[in-house]
């Protein structure tokens, strides 16, 4: 990863960032939860001298994704409206359209690599930031207001905020809900033909997408299991009805800073860390702080895998598959079941496992798979 980072944070700012972390982890434990109560009480939000930092230094999306990004509103079905931030590219000259569907408490920065190397292309690009997550954001905490860059004007923010606030709260964020609002935006856009780059849970709610829209080619990035599974759980069913407690969980974890256990299980930081191995955690841990606890609740209050009959009759021209090795989140065993299950109804599936590489796969193996991505999208 020799030049990989350098575009975004310079080697100095790394290694200052590491350095703050290094000293705020190490306090003793007493220390930060007493910093943890004090906050969660005064603000009801919990930010370490480390974490007001990287918020400060390393903003929630770049130039390149607020040069291109823009509210739309659509009316749901239900009469709701709904106002929503997205990425659209459009180039004078479009000879196909990309849609990228993020997953569970994603949003479309996470695309930003693939999305760069798409430009010039002639290649109309997409990325919806889901209800809830990215800059479709919910509610903004007061104490936050300083520390995150935005796409919009505060205007635009408002009405995003105010209707997906009412949006979550009355509608379920399922893979049918979700797809739905795709389908409207593509409806408002006039498109009906598309490709999908889907990450994570976000390949479930283009699997419901497919036989809605007309779909070329379809990218599935460390897919869960087609279990059909329900993921609710005692436990969530209590951070349900008392949030604060799953804030207060989350601030618990993240006491260890870039060494936190939820960190550690989206990235492949390796035996022996280096300073691209650190611009990874730093880029992660960003994205964690990203996170509206409420709306994530909310969309795990929805959870529910799909299952694999519901890849039964798609009519996609290529399908591909990429999973991290050493995936935790989701397993390269996902992938191979859902490879095995789409290649004996006849579809031609291909599978690629990337090494040393886990779910934050556009982070972990950003240069390669970009290349592998772009290289099956543009021909």
């Amino acid at each position: 990863m020799s030049n990989e980072y350098e575009d975004e944070t310079s080697p100095s700012l790394l290694k200052e960032l590491s350095s703050i972390n290094d000293q705020v982890s190490s306090l003793p434990k007493w220390r930060q939860l007493l910093a943890v109560f004090k906050n969660l009480i005064l603000h009801r939000v919990f930010l370490s001298d480390f974490e007001r930092q990287l918020v400060t230094r390393i903003a929630n999306d770049s130039d390149f994704i607020s040069k291109y990004s823009k509210p739309i509103k659509i009316i749901y079905d239900e009469g709701h409206e709904l106002t929503l931030s997205y990425f659209h590219y459009a180039p004078s000259k479009i000879r196909k359209t990309i849609l990228f569907v993020h997953g569970l408490a994603g949003q479309t920065t996470q695309f930003e690599y693939i999305l760069k190397d798409l430009i010039g292309k002639d290649i109309e690009l997409i990325s919806i930031d889901l209800p809830g997550f990215g800059n479709s954001k919910r509610k903004f905490n007061a104490s936050y207001k300083n520390y995150f860059k935005e796409s919009h004007s505060n205007e635009t923010m408002i009405q995003v905020e105010s209707s997906v606030s009412a949006f979550l709260q009355k509608i379920r964020p399922t893979p049918d809900t979700l797809s739905r609002i795709i389908e409207l935006v593509l409806q408002k856009l006039s498109i009906n033909e598309v490709s999908i780059v889907s990450h994570s849970y976000g390949t479930h709610i283009a699997n419901k997408l497919l036989k809605k829209v007309k779909i070329n080619e379809w990218i599935l990035l460390s897919p869960p299991s087609f279990t059909g599974i329900d993921h609710r759980s005692r436990w969530l069913t209590v951070f349900i009805w008392f949030p604060i407690l799953f804030h207060l969980f989350r601030s618990i974890d993240r006491l260890d800073g870039l060494n936190s256990t939820s960190l550690n299980r989206y990235i492949w930081t390796g035996n022996s860390p280096d300073l691209g191995t650190l611009f990874k955690q730093l880029k992660q841990f960003r994205w964690n702080l990203d996170t509206d606890s409420t709306a994530y609740l909310r969309y795990i209050q929805s959870l529910k895998l799909n299952q694999l009959n519901d890849l039964d009759n798609i009519d996609v021209k290529s399908i591909d598959i990429f999973v991290g090795s050493n995936d935790k989140v989701t397993p390269p065993s996902a992938s191979r079941r859902t490879a095995e299950y789409l290649r004996g109804k006849n579809h031609q599936v291909g599978l690629t496992e990337l090494k040393e590489c886990s779910h934050s796969i556009m982070l972990d193996r950003k240069v390669e798979l970009t290349s592998s991505v772009v290289q099956k999208l543009v021909h």
